[in-house]
């Protein structure tokens, strides 16, 4: 498990995500990512908000792909 840090950044909320977390999706400063909400939580990834819904439509056995 890792801690992400909640932190002010220009008036809005950022996140402070480990390195190795950042490593591991491959992810740069910069670069989006997409927060996707299942029964088990909150899942982040780098892939397209499109694929990333599906999956989670695919998963909850959800028919709206």
């Amino acid at each position: 498990m890792h801690s992400i840090t909640l932190c002010q950044v220009n008036g809005a909320t950022g996140l402070i995500v480990p390195q190795e977390v950042l490593d591991k999706l491959q992810l740069r400063d910069g670069d989006k990512v997409c927060l996707t909400e299942s029964q088990l939580g909150f899942q982040v990834s780098r892939d397209g908000f499109e694929f990333t819904q599906q999956m989670a439509c695919a998963y909850t056995g959800d028919k709206r792909t």
